[in-house]
């Protein structure tokens, strides 16, 4: 009979044989996951093998840039050889990602992007190693890890709010001393307390009390700066001063204090948007943690901060394309899409903007007020307030309902049901919103969609500030959507910048668009054209100008278009315009407001140049125009901007739509008219493209 000793031998044995073989399996298992992910083989493959790609960690250790993270230690014991063996691999994409073959670099980021489970340290590691050039790449991929990014640095980390607030003034102060810009001393004297810190722009004698009181409340003077610091920074001269004055780890900082301040956060997000014009500060964006920033900004519901982040990354990313100030990136947002067929531009009209004009209408009704206040704002809107709302009464951000249950046959039974209904559904048809109640459409245009497209609509139920890149964007494939986005103005008593209007009417406003537009490519592919109101003049006039230029690249723009979309083009101008010399003199109305009127021989003469262009280019023509009069606040009437016969071209296809001025570019739901006969007309062009 074996003795104790070998039974314990044998148990021993047992045990250890069974830990092994546990061990080996988890690792088996870590790499199968990995090789599953990305095959490394054929990235070694289709690597030269004359490269060599060291993997050395990036770790700045000047102090101001040392972050907590890497200051943590995981004491445990926990560094196991299935860890290791992750972390080695993650290395090796790293490496990977510096390969100068496409189809590598970016299947190695993607890998790296949904790698999980690290500890502390090694994501630490991690984000160092990485380079600024896959940091930002990462930062463009839906759902990246966001552990992967260098965190802010703590160089104000024991700083009080109150010496924050000192240290953006001071900031103003510097940029002031740099340049001439009377904008900046005008914002930034608003948030000063004291008559010390104000003579340092303007005389004592000329410093009235009002403004010495003004600060006491602390709350209200970082919007003020921030307001300033965001106007000088969108004028493309000035940009760069904001980086040399370092001041990209105080607005980080700024930023993890206040994450939940909306206003706050539109404000950096619009800063960084333009510092990104300038390539040569990537460098600094990287090491003070704005690319982790940017990438977190890109999944934010409100577009105000989405959108300028995406346009951040793009920028940073692309070699050749760069969107400028007057124009975003709507869509695509993330890397990894197709290389696009089709550009579609939005251009919207006077006193709108990417972030008003392209929303969803509600049944709130919207106003305007005739010195250029926005619906219920009781300020001037602008792209660079921060008292700018998305706000609107009425309006409720829906979700759709699912229903879930955790018993299998009950599950089964739901998903008989929806296939079912979606069957049934495939029998009715939907009248569409907002159907056109006169017009001259030779068109097969259908007034009615079928109900499986209703069932289908997934987000149909979810509000959008911004139906170009939620509804378009998604509804169509291989497209690029991209919105422009110029300053306007009713009158001349609201305060412009020399700096950033001295050139407005039509004309000049034309070829700054122009050369922004063929900055980021547009005119490379076949292009179409939605434009609401003095948008659709503006893109006449570059088409025009376009069709007389002998430069290739310029006509291209002509050549590659495809279609003009008009919502309330006042072809002929507008009576907005027109009002007795007494009236003109009280209102000083803007030099855009003058180029509206009422047949204008610039007008004129624009749509002659026009429907030439017409007879030489194969362009198609659809045109919305409003039916109904637009309510302004400011003098308490209502006024049709755009009547029938000016927002006629007298070509194409034309639809008269009982909605006012403000809501005939913002259709009521997917299933509105104003929304289904451009996507149908986009979708022709991306299929016979």
């Amino acid at each position: 009979m074996p003795s104790p000793k070998v039974y314990l031998k044998v148990g021993c044995t047992t045990v250890a044989v069974t830990s092994i073989a546990w061990v080996f399996s988890q690792i088996k298992g870590t790499k199968n996951i990995l090789n599953n992910a990305v095959d490394l083989s054929m990235l070694n493959l289709l690597e030269s093998k004359k490269e060599s790609i060291p993997i050395t960690p990036i770790i700045n250790l000047e102090p101001e840039y040392i972050t907590l993270n890497h200051l943590k230690i995981d004491k445990r014991p926990r560094f196991l050889l299935w860890e290791s063996l992750k972390f080695m691999l993650a290395q090796r994409l790293i490496g990977l990602s510096h390969s100068e073959n496409d189809f590598v670099r970016m299947k190695a980021l993607d890998t790296l992007a949904k790698l999980q489970n690290f500890n502390q340290g090694h994501y630490s590691l991690l984000a160092n190693m990485i380079d600024k050039h896959a940091a930002i790449q990462l930062a463009r991929i839906k759902n990246v890890n966001m552990k992967l990014f260098i965190e802010p640095p703590l160089k104000y980390l024991k700083y009080t709010e109150r010496m924050i607030v000192n240290e953006i003034k001071e900031l103003l102060f510097n940029l002031s001393d740099m340049c001439t810009h009377k904008c900046l001393e005008q914002l930034i004297s608003k948030a000063f307390f004291s008559v010390e810190e104000t003579s340092r722009l303007v005389d004592n004698d000329s410093i009235p009390m009002e403004m010495v009181k003004l600060g006491e409340n602390e709350q209200n003077v970082l919007p003020i700066c921030l307001e300033a610091l965001l106007h000088h920074a969108s004028i493309e001269t000035f940009g760069k001063d904001v980086v040399k004055m370092n001041a990209l780890p105080l607005l980080s900082e700024i930023h993890s204090r206040y994450r939940g301040d909306l206003n706050i956060n539109v404000a950096l997000s619009k800063i960084i948007s333009y510092l990104s014009f300038h390539k040569e500060i990537i460098d600094e964006l990287y090491r003070t943690g704005w690319i982790g920033i940017l990438a977190e900004w890109m999944k934010h519901e409100d577009v105000r901060i989405s959108i300028p982040a995406a346009r951040a990354l793009a920028n940073l990313e692309n070699k050749e394309e760069l969107y400028k100030r007057h124009l975003y990136l709507l869509h695509p947002s993330y890397a990894g899409c197709k290389e696009p067929k089709v550009d579609v531009v939005f251009v919207h009209g006077l006193l709108g903007g990417v972030f008003f004009t392209w929303r969803q209408r509600t049944k709130t009704d919207l106003t305007i007020g005739l010195m250029g206040k926005g619906p219920h704002s009781s300020q001037p809107r602008n792209e660079e307030s921060l008292s700018q709302t998305l706000f609107m009464p009425g309006i409720r951000k829906k979700s759709k309902k699912t229903i879930e249950s955790s018993e299998p046959r009950t599950m089964q039974y739901i998903r008989d049901f929806e296939e079912e209904d979606m069957n049934e559904a495939r029998d009715f048809e939907v009248v569409l919103d907002d159907i056109p109640t006169a017009g001259d459409c030779a068109a097969n245009c259908a007034y009615t969609c079928g109900g499986d497209k209703l069932a289908a609509a997934g987000n149909a139920d979810n509000f959008t500030y911004c139906w170009p890149r939620d509804w378009l964007g998604d509804d169509c494939r291989d497209l690029r959507v991209l919105g422009v986005n110029y300053e306007t103005t009713l009158s001349k008593w609201n305060g412009c910048c020399s700096h950033v209007t001295e050139k407005t009417n039509l004309e000049e406003q034309s070829a700054k668009l122009m050369a922004s537009l063929l900055q980021a490519g547009v005119g490379k592919r076949p292009v179409v054209w939605v434009t609401h109101s003095m948008g659709g003049l503006l893109v006449k006039n570059i088409l025009c100008k376009a069709s007389g230029s002998s430069d290739p690249g310029v006509r291209r723009l002509i050549d590659n278009t495809r279609g003009i979309v008009f919502y309330s083009t006042p072809h002929l101008g507008s009576n907005l315009a027109t009002f007795n010399p007494a009236s003109q003199l009280v209102l000083r109305l803007s030099i855009e407001v003058q180029d509206l009127r009422e047949n204008s021989p610039l007008l004129l003469d624009i749509h002659k140049r026009f429907l030439k262009v017409l007879e030489d280019s194969p362009i198609r023509v659809i045109s919305f125009v409003e039916s109904k009069k637009t309510y302004f606040t400011a003098l308490k009437f209502n006024f049709q901007l755009v009547t029938p016969e000016s927002g006629n071209p007298g070509v194409g296809e034309y639809y008269e739509i009982p909605l006012d001025h403000l809501g005939i570019c913002k259709p009521m739901s997917k299933f509105s008219f104003l929304y289904r006969r451009v996507y149908d007309f986009v979708q022709e062009v991306i299929e016979s493209t």
